[in-house]
């Protein structure tokens, strides 16, 4: 502890043995992200980080306005749930699908704009159209 606070000790940063922080932690905690037994460290966290530019950019990320471009919370009307969820659905299926088949080279990149046609073809307007409305109304409160 310093200042109050739980720190790594040299065994978990410098292990002797060669492992990464996140192996050394792996051996004690449920989870490598700071989890023991239910309990969950957030202070040690910045010491994972090896070099000041990943804590500089996590305070730009945090301070830089990034929630000004974040969509509100949006209701969509009863009345079209049931259409903008079979739509989403189809979409993410058939996003999800392609994906893989680009990844792996079973679908060529020559074919991505036929991709996004399929997709505009499967509905993806209304979708828009239907989460604008939702914004507009959220904002018009």
């Amino acid at each position: 502890m310093v200042g109050g606070e739980p720190i790594f000790n040299d065994y978990i940063i410098n292990n002797a043995d060669g492992l990464t922080m996140k192996q050394t932690m792996a051996q004690y905690l449920t989870c490598g992200l700071g989890n023991f037994h239910g309990v969950q460290l957030k202070g040690p966290v910045w010491q994972q980080r090896h070099f000041p530019c990943q804590n500089q950019a996590i305070y730009a990320w945090m301070d830089g306005g990034r929630f000004d471009f974040m969509v509100p919370p949006v209701t969509i009307p009863s009345e079209l749930t049931s259409e903008y969820g079979r739509i989403r659905n189809d979409i993410n299926t058939y996003k999800n699908e392609m994906y893989a088949q680009f990844v792996f080279g079973d679908r060529s990149l020559d074919e991505f704009d036929d991709y996004v046609q399929d997709i505009e073809n499967m509905g993806l307007q209304q979708v828009l159209d239907i989460m604008q409305a939702g914004y507009e109304r959220f904002m018009a409160r």
